[in-house]
């Protein structure tokens, strides 16, 4: 699959909290080609998941433009959005999201149900291997640790090669040396498939692993 690059221009996000109009972003520009990498930090509140989930085409923006090569989502409809964003982007969300009701390995095949069973299946198995969860397959979300959700979580993310990975604390609820594997593994999807990674992170040493890093306060770059 090729990927060329993410291009924001200019998005803008309102909340209303009463009679009261809360800006949460304001005119944000960005740009991150393919192969890279970048970190968004800031403190609590500061809208970095609410970017994340406008660039992942999960919420609406109130102006601006969100590119995905030279697609513009924002102005798509779900049945054109749902089915670009299953073979361009994988999202790692903090809450995992896991569907509770599937193993650990049927997670993971969800991003590529368009493939064949057998295909599926295959590329679902690397990657629980590649989190170093091999033995977890046939495990539901209840029976799995809150780091071994998450590392799931990734497989699922990556399992499709996306163009553009999203990732909300990824490494937030794994202790220091499966967090630093994972991430190891992030970096090389980005690499090796010439992805664009975007991650949002309190941890500054991760994002010093960034090609890129900004920082958001009252709603800009900084």
């Amino acid at each position: 699959m090729s990927w060329k690059n993410l291009k924001v221009r200019t998005l803008q996000k309102k909340f209303r909290q009463g009679n009261n109009e809360i800006t949460v972003l304001k005119n944000i520009d960005l740009d991150l080609d393919a192969g890279k990498s970048a970190a968004i930090l800031g403190k609590s509140g500061s809208g970095k998941t609410t970017l994340l989930s406008i660039l992942a085409g999960l919420e609406p923006a109130d102006a601006g433009s969100v590119l995905w090569d030279d697609t513009e989502i924002l102005r798509l409809s779900e049945d054109k959005l749902n089915p670009l964003r299953s073979r361009k982007v994988g999202i790692v969300f903090q809450q995992f999201h896991l569907i509770p009701y599937l193993t650990a390995l049927e997670n993971i095949e969800l991003p590529t149900l368009w493939e064949s069973g057998g295909e599926r299946k295959a590329s679902a198995r690397e990657w629980l291997e590649r989190v170093g969860l091999g033995d977890r397959a046939d495990h539901f979300p209840n029976q799995l640790s809150g780091g071994e959700k998450q590392r799931v979580a990734i497989a699922r993310a990556l399992v499709n090669r996306p163009g553009l990975v999203l990732a909300d604390e990824p490494s937030g609820n794994l202790d220091e040396e499966t967090g630093t594997r994972v991430m190891d593994l992030l970096f090389e999807q980005c690499v090796k498939s010439g992805s664009s990674l975007v991650l949002v992170t309190h941890d500054q040493d991760l994002a010093r692993r960034c090609d890129h890093v900004w920082w958001l306060e009252h709603g800009q770059f900084r």
